[in-house]
């Protein structure tokens, strides 16, 4: 509590001491250590070559990052984003929630926590990027319209509201965009007769059924309708917190909306892992609850699963409704096992490392990919619009 409220305690001077090491380790990483070029990192303008666009539009996808405690994993997985960016074009970063934990920014007037967790971002490539985030389950646990509010601190924060839409268009001349609704899972998770609970629903300070809840609803259908018609949306995306094909609530009514107006791609987080699975628009929703009975009572130590030995996989756009767990940004990693019964169909399911995801696309095709290290991809997705 003393720590979420940015007191200044012994701990203050350690984290500092983190931030003020990484260029230091980047420097030795590089073989470039030396007392003048760390100077020159902290305190000249970057000498930085300018990466060239292309037909691609490509952007950073981060959850579960905003926690000091893990502040190697969320560290190293900005350094992935880091080097990706000085080889490629990306236009910004979106967030699956769970941006600051363990309870939000309490007081907007004491932002030490939020300074130094999105103080890893400042970097020459990534630096530049602006972030867009949606808000997760810890970031409702406090007042949520402070990370509103935090974009007035920070250049790279950009909320203009807990729920919007964020269209990016495509670098490819086809005048055609890909659009992303950024939802606010506090209020997804609550509608009328949600299996949530009122419990779950008063510590995120939402009211079941409220008109609040009512209206997101609405303007999440209204977007859909909209957006499944439009003859420049190339593709299609929704970013919530809770994985939707796991989560009970999200099944009753948010899960029949995506699928009705056939959204693209998912964007989650919630769970502190990297996973991939998909769902037939035919198939019928079985699981009333979040899970269902254990299916394989894999060892607790187990680190991946693979369902399918392939990694990378190829489908046709409206062939699968597709959902992308990206919960391993920089907060420690959960357990995979046991593995238990889920709607929509499981590929892939990992916790070995820290890591982010990217997006790569055109009006013909869209590339996800999961970055397990600067150079290693471990799992990849591609769906083509032909």
């Amino acid at each position: 509590k003393i720590l979420q409220n940015e007191i200044f305690t012994p701990y203050f001077f350690v984290y500092h001491i983190l931030i003020l090491a990484s260029p230091i380790e980047e420097l030795t990483l590089s073989e470039e250590f030396s007392l003048s070029n760390i100077y020159s990192y902290l305190f000249e303008e970057p000498n930085r070559p300018t990466v060239e666009a292309d037909d691609k539009t490509r952007f950073f996808v981060i959850g579960d990052f905003g926690t000091l405690a893990g502040y190697y994993g969320l560290r190293k997985a900005s350094l992935i984003m880091e080097s990706l960016a000085a080889k490629q074009n990306y236009s910004h970063i979106i967030t699956a929630g769970d941006n600051f934990y363990i309870m939000g920014i309490p007081n907007i007037n004491f932002r030490l926590h939020p300074w130094l967790v999105t103080s890893v971002y400042r970097r020459d490539y990534i630096g530049q990027l602006k972030i867009y985030p949606t808000l997760g389950n810890h970031d409702c646990h406090s007042d949520y319209r402070n990370e509103i509010l935090y974009s007035q601190y920070n250049d790279q924060w950009e909320m203009e509201s807990d729920y919007y839409e964020l269209s990016t268009p495509l670098n490819d001349g086809s005048g055609k965009n890909f659009v992303n609704l950024m939802l606010n899972t506090c209020k997804l998770l609550c509608a009328e007769g949600n299996r949530t609970g009122q419990h779950y629903c008063e510590s995120l300070h939402t009211e079941i059924g409220s008109p609040p809840v009512v209206e997101h609803y609405e303007w999440l259908e209204a977007k859909l309708k909209e957006h499944s018609t439009k003859n420049t949306t190339a593709w299609l995306a929704v970013t919530i917190h809770h994985p939707p094909f796991t989560n009970g609530s999200l099944k009753q009514y948010f899960l029949p909306l995506v699928r009705k107006y056939k959204v693209d791609f998912m964007f989650v987080g919630h769970e502190h892992w990297a996973e991939y699975s998909n769902m037939d628009p035919s198939d019928v929703i079985k699981l009333e609850g979040d899970t269902g009975d254990v299916i394989n009572d894999c060892p607790k130590g187990t680190d991946e699963i693979l369902i399918k030995e392939e990694r990378e996989h190829t489908f046709k756009k409206g062939e699968k409704l597709h959902q992308f767990v990206g919960g391993n940004s920089g907060t420690f990693l959960r357990h995979i096992c046991p593995l238990k019964q889920q709607d929509g169909d499981l590929y892939f399911k990992n916790k070995q490392y820290n890591g982010i995801m990217s997006v790569e696309a055109t009006s013909k095709e869209a590339t996800i990919n999961f970055h397990k290290t600067r150079d290693d991809i471990v799992y990849q997705i591609h769906v083509t619009n032909e």
